[in-house]
């Protein structure tokens, strides 16, 4: 099955809070998500996020949304707990990837750099050529789309790993 990264538009943080004390309640209100509220990266969240930072796990905020963003909620889901990011740092993310185009993140798709800094299905990227930058972009305009539906909503979001 693999890791799988996962986000949604938490439009009541109060109810996300209760909810996380029960893991089995936390997990059905994450993967219940309405289509425009819940973006899926698959196993391709590392390469994006080594796209956005440069790192394969660290890197400067706001572009380090994916795996740095928000605080941890909740019971480990698996493969740890689920991250509550604020408006504010959605908006600063939201603000930050609207300055890239998809012509600079192309340009910054580089798998045999991800290869050499160990990138989780990095080796594959390398094999696949164009197809393996379709797989990990495939889900950054849904990413767009939920976080510009999150600033207009003023909500906050829920990262996690499966």
């Amino acid at each position: 099955m693999g890791m799988v990264l996962c986000m949604r538009r938490v439009p009541d943080e109060a109810e996300f809070r209760a909810l996380s004390s029960n893991v089995d309640a936390l997990a059905d209100y994450l993967n219940d998500a309405p289509e425009e509220d819940y973006v899926d990266f698959d196993k391709a969240w590392q390469a994006l996020h080594f796209i956005l930072t440069d790192s394969p796990y660290e890197g400067e905020p706001p572009l380090n949304f994916l795996l740095q963003a928000g605080e941890e909620v909740g019971e480990d889901l698996g493969y740890g707990p689920t991250r509550l990011a604020d408006a504010d740092e959605v908006k600063a993310f939201r603000d930050a990837l609207a300055k890239l185009d998809e012509v600079d993140l192309r340009s910054r798709y580089d798998p045999e750099r991800m290869v050499a800094a160990d990138i989780y299905l990095a080796d594959s990227l390398v094999d696949e050529g164009e197809e393996g930058w379709e797989y990990v972009h495939q889900s950054v305009p849904a990413l767009r789309r939920l976080l510009d539906r999150t600033v207009e909503t003023g909500a906050t979001v829920a990262i996690w790993i499966s």
